[in-house]
């Protein structure tokens, strides 16, 4: 077998080329190329040929190239007749393991192997013979190297771009939760708002007329409140409203419905609760409430509270504003009876 040197010299004779070949533009990584031939001879010459410019991964065999196959390759230069294994059928099983990977057909026998038949057939990234000129292989080479880098870009920009997209619908779910969080929520101390308490007043009545249900309504006002704004300051007011509106949940099932109704009154929506239970409940609250001392600074003070409980199977017909009505009057009348007392009947 002839040496590489001679067999490079025959190659460039054959290819009418002469000249130093112009380098590709420096990249900032070396791209690889895998070349697949079983004429030793060509392999050796083109891999010493092309590894100025690229890593280069010379295969004898069909066999040996897809097992070399990775997605580190940028393209593929493939020889059509070969033994055992021909072009043909390890272009079908290259693109079936990876099928963005250009590869171009490199061969001696245009005769036998017509290039318009080849590409309707194949539709491989390019056909060369290897009579045609190393400058052929090199520009469709180039060309080839360059679809699979823009490819591979597209993909991470591809790939950033969903990533950016997932996090901005993320902060976009998280700001219309926290909007929605708002819109029923009282700025003040956090609870239920008024907003909310009626929605969902409106829909425990529907579920009520429904399955034949019950509920309490509790409206709990706070005794005398307006002294602790002009002894202390409003600031010293709102603070305590937040203390107690924490300690008004603290009381409360995760079924039932707690909501400031505005100022120093709050609604207790208590759902599958009966006369009785409700009742107890509002008594146990008003006994908490007598106990429970709020700290203003130097001092602490105590806030009682009236309360005015309705049943929803007393009120006929069940609607929002008649069982509102009813509960807000009799709140009203426990703190015209001496406060500090529930009212429910």
């Amino acid at each position: 077998m002839e040496n590489i040197a001679d067999a490079i010299g025959k190659l460039e004779q054959e290819w009418g080329f002469h000249e130093e070949p112009p380098c590709l533009p420096c990249r900032v990584k070396p791209t690889t190329v895998m070349i697949i031939d079983d004429d030793e001879g060509v392999l050796e010459s083109l891999r010493y040929l092309l590894e100025k410019d690229y890593q280069v991964i010379a295969c004898k065999s069909g066999r040996e190239g897809l097992v070399r196959l990775d997605d580190s390759i940028h393209s593929v230069i493939l020889d059509i007749r070969m033994e055992k294994m021909d072009g043909f059928e390890v272009f079908e099983k290259i693109k079936e393991k990876n099928p963005d990977i250009p590869v171009i057909f490199y061969t001696a026998f245009q005769g036998v192997y017509d290039p318009v038949t080849v590409w309707n057939k194949f539709r491989p990234f390019g056909y060369v013979t290897k009579g045609s000129g190393l400058s052929v292989l090199k520009d469709t080479l180039n060309a080839a190297v360059d679809y699979r880098q823009k490819l591979i870009e597209n993909r991470r920009l591809i790939s950033e771009l969903r990533g950016l997209n997932r996090d901005l619908e993320k902060k976009v779910a998280e700001k219309t939760r926290e909007l929605e969080r708002l819109v029923v929520t009282d700025e003040l101390t956090g609870i239920y708002n008024r907003r909310y308490f009626k929605e969902e007043l409106n829909r425990i009545i529907a579920e009520t007329k429904r399955y034949a249900t019950c509920f309490c309504l509790l409206f709990a006002d706070l005794d005398d409140f307006k002294r602790i704004n002009d002894a202390y300051g409003h600031q010293a007011g709102d603070l305590a409203l937040e203390k107690i509106a924490a300690f008004f949940s603290s009381f409360i099932r995760q079924t039932d419905v707690l909501a400031r109704y505005g100022g120093e009154e709050f609604v207790f929506l208590l759902k599958n609760t009966g006369f009785e239970a409700g009742t107890c409940f509002a008594e146990r609250l008003r006994f908490a409430m007598e106990g429970y001392r709020i700290d203003m600074g130097k001092e602490s003070v105590i806030i009682t509270l009236s309360l005015g409980m309705a049943y929803s199977e007393e009120v006929d017909p069940l609607t929002c504003d008649n069982i509102i009505g009813l509960a807000d009057n009799r709140m009203y009348r426990a703190k015209n009876d001496g406060k500090n007392r529930v009212v429910s009947k």
